[in-house]
């Protein structure tokens, strides 16, 4: 009877260990191509840029803050516009980082579809949806959110108290006129 229920436990200790090396392979690659992206805006590096996307209508970049606020939808839009902002010179000096911190990354992903959240740079918070590409991760969206800008706080003032300490609570943002 010991033999048997060790012939049954082997296999599955294995294959437990086997899904955690394969999710933490998943999440290296993920966080790889967020940073790629982020380094890439950040370098003005146009064709390091266009490859870590997924070139589809369904994508989008939504960032929010006190002053400004920004909605792409499709790939065209999204292109066109990063496309010009990395061909102006003045374009690095407008960034707001200039090398930024990832990090409280919280990984989502379901076969060939990821959605992570984390922290960059001071108080930033961001959302990026991926999808896999023949093997490859491609970024299909985008979420920024300057939290403190809407009040001057801090970001962790937006977690929900008891909660989930990824999830945020909306009932202390305010919404700039």
């Amino acid at each position: 009877m010991k033999t048997l229920a060790t012939l049954i436990m082997v296999p599955v200790l294995l294959s437990c260990s086997s899904i955690n090396a394969q999710n933490a392979l998943e999440e290296a690659a993920v966080k790889n191509v967020i940073r790629q992206e982020t380094n890439a805006v950040i370098k003005a590096n146009y064709s390091q840029w266009y490859n870590t996307w997924m070139h589809d209508s369904a994508c989008y970049i939504l960032r929010s803050g006190k002053d400004n606020y920004q909605n792409l939808s499709g790939w065209y839009n999204i292109n066109r516009a990063y496309a010009s902002y990395m061909q102006n010179p003045s374009f690095n000096s407008v960034l707001y980082i200039e090398h930024p911190d990832q990090s409280d990354y919280r990984f989502r992903i379901n076969g060939n579809v990821s959605i992570v959240t984390f922290k960059e740079g001071k108080d930033i918070l961001k959302v990026c949806a991926l999808e896999k590409d023949n093997g490859t991760w491609k970024i299909t969206g985008i979420q920024i959110v300057d939290v403190p800008s809407y009040n001057e706080g801090k970001a962790s003032d937006y977690l929900r108290p008891g909660g989930d300490p990824g999830e945020f609570d909306t009932t202390n943002i305010k919404i700039p006129k």
